[in-house]
């Protein structure tokens, strides 16, 4: 037998770090995915009304934006068109929620591979 001293690869450890980064992000992506949906659609009514509540306060007391005469067309199209806003905020919350779930991945390959699950139990947690 020889006194060969075998190296491993420093590549290697990150190789076997990747099942726990596909597990991280399953969880991640399943539960960032319902919960920050459930968030959005319980905040948009409340997102709905509070705009319209602004609107209306900065059309009536000529404070805000609308302030000449001339803005107080562009004042009632801002009020009508509220509800189209509140439904983009809504896709973009729930597209956005996407990336917070790839982002539990990333997160897992940085670390160690002894605490993939503890990370997953803590974004699982944190979500929560």
């Amino acid at each position: 037998m020889s006194n060969e001293i075998f190296i491993i690869p420093w590549f290697s450890n990150r190789v076997a770090q990747i099942p726990g980064c596909i597990l991280a992000a399953i969880l991640g992506i399943v539960v960032d995915v319902h919960v920050i949906t459930m968030i959005v659609l319980l905040k948009a009514p409340l997102m709905l009304l509070k705009g319209w509540h602004r609107l209306i306060q900065d059309l009536i007391g000529r404070e805000g934006p609308f302030l000449e005469t001339v803005c107080v067309p562009f004042a009632s199209l801002w009020i009508l068109l509220w509800p189209i806003m509140v439904l983009l905020a809504i896709a973009a919350g729930i597209i956005s929620s996407l990336g917070f779930g790839c982002f539990a991945a990333v997160v897992a390959y940085q670390v160690k591979f002894d605490y993939h699950i503890k990370y997953a139990t803590i974004l699982v947690l944190l979500e929560l």
